[in-house]
């Protein structure tokens, strides 16, 4: 991140003056409906905000689903202009004429709880795979956003950070979800020294100790994770505190059993390379 806001209302980053300004665009509340996959939920949404392209500027023919890391909602891709201005992800691609779906993974956010859900990133990818399609049909349709003309044979790409990174991996071996991925801030290889320890007892592991540092008990599904010991591990050295601040008060409920698999080194190791 840069290390310091930019004007309410631009986009220039740190240290290149001049930049083209980026303005906060239409934002529209969206849901999908993911009961089928949540049994013994007689509802369960997936909740998103779509970003479309300002007037003027011609729409693509690509939707991008993004999806947020652990303890973030999809505030991480589209946060308000009075929280941190110029650093909406949505709003960059909304200019260059890209409708953008930012999501909120279930039980986080203002999509579904997520009582009794086994959570592990194959779930949640299973869940975000119906809300992709459901996507790419109401962007065919014309149904995807108020004023946002039908797209005809939609490319849907898929994106995701971290934890989000490796569902959108997961989800995309498994389903072929999407035409295209982009995986940040996420890696698939597994370092030498842990390649003869079995996957399932680092993910046991490492749910233990999510559990430990949230402060909730063994059984605890999804919990608020505090965010200032994570600092050397999200920010680097140049990030200011106000921007620390403004970042960490957009954080939500996180998957512990999701979070585990994605701090595991080499868990979607064989889902890479089938994609």
């Amino acid at each position: 991140m840069p290390d310091q806001f930019t004007s309410p209302g631009r986009a220039e980053r740190a240290g290149s003056p001049g930049q083209e300004e980026v303005h906060e665009h239409a934002t529209h509340e969206v849901s999908f409906d993911v009961s089928r996959a949540v049994r013994g939920a007689s509802q369960a949404v997936i909740a998103g905000s779509v970003v479309v392209p300002p007037a003027g500027v011609p729409v693509r023919p690509t939707v991008v689903l993004a999806v947020p890391g652990g303890t973030y909602p999809r505030a991480y891709w589209h946060p308000s202009q009075t929280v941190l201005p110029g650093y909406s992800f949505c709003d960059h691609l909304a200019a260059a004429g890209y409708v953008t779906v930012a999501v909120d993974n279930i039980g986080t956010g203002l999509s579904s709880p997520a009582d009794g859900l086994a959570g592990t990133p194959e779930v949640f990818g299973e869940l975000l795979h119906i809300a992709a399609c459901e996507a790419r049909t109401r962007a065919a349709d014309g149904t995807l956003a108020p004023g946002l003309a039908a797209i005809s044979e939609p490319e849907v790409v898929g994106i995701g950070h971290s934890l989000g990174g490796r569902i959108t991996m997961l989800q995309q071996a498994v389903w072929r979800t999407y035409d295209r991925i982009g995986v940040f801030g996420y890696t698939a290889l597994t370092p030498p020294d842990a390649r003869d320890q079995p996957i399932d007892e680092r993910v046991q592991k490492a749910l233990e100790g999510l559990r430990a540092a949230a402060g909730v008990g063994p059984d605890a599904e999804f919990a608020e994770m505090p965010r200032v010991p994570l600092r050397p591990f999200f920010y680097g050295p140049f990030v200011s505190e106000e921007v620390m601040s403004a970042d960490e008060s957009l954080a939500t409920s996180m998957g512990l059993l999701a979070g585990a698999c994605a701090s595991v080194s080499g868990y979607a190791s064989r889902a890479a390379s089938e994609i």
